[in-house]
């Protein structure tokens, strides 16, 4: 029996790297993490480590199938930073990772593996996994949010994803929320300092203090927790507000950092937009959950990798002479 098609996906987040064997369908079949180097030149070693390191491994009891870099059929990237999803490359502005911008991604993995590679946007895949397999599916027009360490953006018109001229489109966390910005007032990294400023915590003793800390103090009743939450959801409320009134989605969907906590979330989100924004802007959106947590970016590298291929192939014949020119 052939054994089925298998994929390397990697989704490079500022904190951590998550890579994964998936199926040709989505299913993830092995996945592992890691922190992120914070050097581009580390960050590349680490890439690929990863193909060395998943080269061999046995899935399923079929032996031998990934023993060379050919057993993939391709490597499939998903990335923070502005990405030029045509050529690979990471474009200026990209400060998560240090000296990030202006590098070649996807030519410097084809030449280090010899596989086949796509690069997009971490937020971008994000979207593409969820409305392949996930919250957003059977929408045309779709908004995800992921809220972490910052806070990201993406958006798909009519099944295709909007990535503005100069590939920054849907940059959220730098709308001003004066006087600072989106980010500043509802990421995750926001609610830990927050929290500590109303629970007496002195700076020098946030080791260790993160949102996912808050988040499960408050859903154990802790009062500081709860009222740094509150106001993590009513400047999240915000700014979705913001962004329905503006891109009247169908869907918009919160995931990232907060995914595994959206029970406890959504329903404050939902309490502040009723009183928010009228209610003709939210009657025909429907605000939800990511479905498929913090794995949505491998699956999303690996739609992304699959509809660039056929895009690719589709420009070759058009007379396109390598897929260099796109």
């Amino acid at each position: 029996m052939e054994a089925p098609e298998r994929y390397l996906c990697v989704d490079i987040g500022g904190t951590a790297v998550k890579a994964g064997i998936l199926a040709e369908d989505g299913t993830i079949l092995l996945d592992r993490e890691q922190p992120t180097p914070q050097e581009a030149a580390d960050l590349l070693d680490l890439l690929t480590g990863i193909a060395e390191n998943f080269a061999p491994v046995q899935i399923d009891g079929v032996p031998g199938i990934f023993r060379e870099f050919r057993g993939f059929r391709g490597f499939c990237v998903s990335t923070t930073g502005i990405v030029d999803p045509w050529r690979g490359e990471i474009l200026p502005g990209s400060e998560a990772i240090k000296n990030y911008g202006k590098t070649p991604l996807r030519a410097l993995l084809q030449e280090r593996t010899a596989l086949p590679v796509e690069v997009e946007n971490d937020v971008n895949c994000a979207l593409l996994g969820e409305h392949w397999l996930g919250a957003a599916r059977g929408f045309q027009n779709a908004a995800c949010i992921t809220v972490g360490t910052g806070i990201g953006g993406a958006f798909m018109i009519g099944g295709r994803l909007y990535r503005g001229t100069r590939f920054n489109a849907m940059e959220v966390g730098h709308i001003p929320f004066f006087p600072s910005n989106w980010e500043q007032r509802a990421s995750t990294l926001s609610l830990a300092f927050r929290y500590a400023r109303l629970a007496g915590i002195p700076p020098d003793s946030l080791s260790g203090l993160n949102g996912r800390v808050v988040l499960e103090r408050a859903q154990e009743g802790d009062q500081a927790a709860l009222q740094a939450v509150d106001e993590l959801c009513f400047y999240l409320a915000q700014g979705i507000a913001a962004l329905l009134a503006v891109l009247a989605p169908d869907v918009l969907v919160l995931g990232g950092g907060i995914a595994g906590s959206m029970d406890f979330l959504l329903p404050r989100i939902d309490r502040v937009l009723d009183g928010t924004i009228a209610a003709h802007f939210r009657e025909n959106v429907d605000v939800r959950a990511a479905q498929l947590g913090n794995r949505a970016g491998l699956a999303g590298a690996l739609k992304h990798f699959l509809n660039m291929r056929k895009t690719k192939a589709e420009k070759t014949k058009e007379g396109k002479k390598s897929e260099d020119d796109f």
